[in-house]
């Protein structure tokens, strides 16, 4: 009895993990941009500003850890109102 019990178990676990793999979506948007870029969505006299320096200085410096000088973001700077739908999805 545990053994036909076990078996018709065995069928329904497996039935499951076949049903469940095939129609797979990929629920994610996808992402544009490169891996280490931020991009800073600010007003254009605040980015020319004190305030845009104090960004660059923090996330755009040198890596200490690295032999060679390499910033530690890359960044694009984006008016409030260019930050459209492309860069919405950007990899941040």
């Amino acid at each position: 009895m545990k053994r036909i019990l076990s078996s018709i178990l065995f069928c329904f676990a497996a039935l499951a993990a076949l049903v469940s793999c095939g129609n797979s979506k990929n629920v994610l948007p996808g992402v544009s941009g490169k891996a280490g870029e931020v991009i800073v969505v600010i007003e254009k006299a605040h980015w020319d500003g004190e305030l845009g320096d104090a960004l660059r200085e923090y996330l755009a410096c040198d890596c200490d850890f690295l032999p060679q000088p390499e910033p530690l973001y890359n960044l694009a700077y984006v008016t409030p109102a260019g930050f459209t739908n492309m860069f919405q999805s950007h990899r941040n």
